[in-house]
Protein backbone atom coordinates (compact mmCIF):
# COMPACT_ATOMS: atom_id res chain seq x y z
CA UNK A 1 0.00 0.00 0.00
CA UNK A 2 2.73 2.59 0.41
CA UNK A 3 4.16 2.06 -2.79
CA UNK A 4 1.05 2.51 -4.24
CA UNK A 5 0.64 5.97 -2.50
CA UNK A 6 4.43 6.52 -3.00
CA UNK A 7 4.38 5.76 -6.87
CA UNK A 8 0.42 7.93 -7.22
CA UNK A 9 2.26 10.97 -5.06
CA UNK A 10 5.37 10.45 -7.29
CA UNK A 11 3.11 10.33 -11.02
CA UNK A 12 1.43 13.69 -9.91
CA UNK A 13 4.18 15.49 -8.64
CA UNK A 14 5.32 14.88 -12.00
CA UNK A 15 2.05 16.38 -13.66
CA UNK A 16 2.33 19.21 -11.57
CA UNK A 17 5.72 20.48 -11.68
CA UNK A 18 5.06 19.99 -15.81
CA UNK A 19 1.83 21.90 -15.84
CA UNK A 20 3.79 24.84 -13.62
CA UNK A 21 6.41 24.98 -16.14
CA UNK A 22 9.40 23.55 -14.20
CA UNK A 23 10.39 20.82 -16.72
CA UNK A 24 12.99 22.58 -19.10
CA UNK A 25 16.39 21.02 -18.45
CA UNK A 26 18.73 23.63 -20.00
CA UNK A 27 20.91 23.70 -16.78
CA UNK A 28 21.70 21.53 -13.75
CA UNK A 29 19.45 24.00 -11.62
CA UNK A 30 16.49 23.47 -13.68
CA UNK A 31 17.06 20.07 -13.69
CA UNK A 32 17.52 20.27 -9.63
CA UNK A 33 14.59 22.56 -9.75
CA UNK A 34 12.34 19.73 -11.59
CA UNK A 35 13.19 17.46 -8.93
CA UNK A 36 12.04 19.06 -6.04
CA UNK A 37 8.86 20.64 -7.76
CA UNK A 38 7.89 16.74 -8.18
CA UNK A 39 8.97 15.80 -4.48
CA UNK A 40 7.21 19.07 -3.41
CA UNK A 41 4.40 19.83 -5.39
CA UNK A 42 1.77 20.46 -2.63
CA UNK A 43 3.86 23.89 -1.79
CA UNK A 44 3.43 25.26 -5.25
CA UNK A 45 -0.02 25.23 -4.73
CA UNK A 46 0.72 27.65 -1.70
CA UNK A 47 2.42 30.29 -3.77
CA UNK A 48 6.39 28.69 -3.42
CA UNK A 49 8.61 29.21 -5.96
CA UNK A 50 11.02 26.28 -5.97
CA UNK A 51 13.20 27.99 -9.58
CA UNK A 52 16.98 27.63 -8.32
Amino acid sequence: MRSIFSLVYVVVGFFVASGNNYAHFDTLSAALSFAAAILLWPLIFFGVDLHF
